[in-house]
């Protein structure tokens, strides 16, 4: 074997190597399964912590959709928490609004494409904080789809309140919990996107 030949495997095997860990290092670790809810960390520089849950919606013959995606993200090198998102498993219609209730608590939510998101800190905070300790969230939004006026969704909610708890605790978050064990506000004031 030449020694150009040796130095171009070398070369190569390195690369492969790096791309091995760097896609490791990426990998999220699942924190743990709280009701319909998964937890995850990612580690490093500028950690990630996150809850979500997968909601499956039976066939419908007025509009095809695939699963929705309910989560709530931290990102404490960005100096972000409570960044909620619904991605509802079909397209919404451009430039509609979504409403999401809690325990009679409304929020108004803008879309892009088939994701729903609260319009700045304060409603991520509010709305993070009555997902954690409510029962059931409604979502209604109107889909891209020709000849449907809106959707709603009612998605449980059993589980959010340990799962906040899982993803503050490794993003550094303190979490006050109530005598309930749900949990509550924190002090800490924290901006968001």
């Amino acid at each position: 074997m030449t020694l150009r030949l040796l130095c171009l495997t070398l070369i190569i095997l390195i690369s492969l190597s790096l791309s091995a860990q760097a896609e490791q290092a990426a990998v999220p670790k699942q924190l743990g399964s709280f009701g319909s809810w998964k937890a995850y960390a990612s580690e490093g520089d500028k950690p990630v912590c996150y809850m979500t849950m997968a909601v499956h919606f039976p066939p419908d013959k007025k509009i095809k959709r695939g699963d929705a995606f309910l989560m709530i993200t931290h990102r404490p090198g960005d100096n972000s928490k409570d960044v909620v998102s619904y991605k509802a498993g079909y397209n919404f219609k451009s430039s509609s609004d979504v409403t999401a209730v809690i325990n009679k608590k409304s929020f108004d939510l803008f879309t892009d494409k088939d994701t729903a998101w609260s319009r700045d800190a304060l409603t991520d905070h509010a709305f993070a904080a009555a997902i954690r300790t409510g029962s059931t969230l409604k979502v209604t939004g109107q889909p891209a789809a020709k000849g449907l006026t809106s959707v709603s969704d009612a998605i449980p909610l059993k589980g959010a309140g340990p799962a906040y708890a899982a993803i503050s605790k490794a993003c550094g978050y303190p979490v006050e919990t109530t005598p309930a064990g749900k949990a509550a506000p924190t002090n800490k004031k924290t901006k968001t996107h």
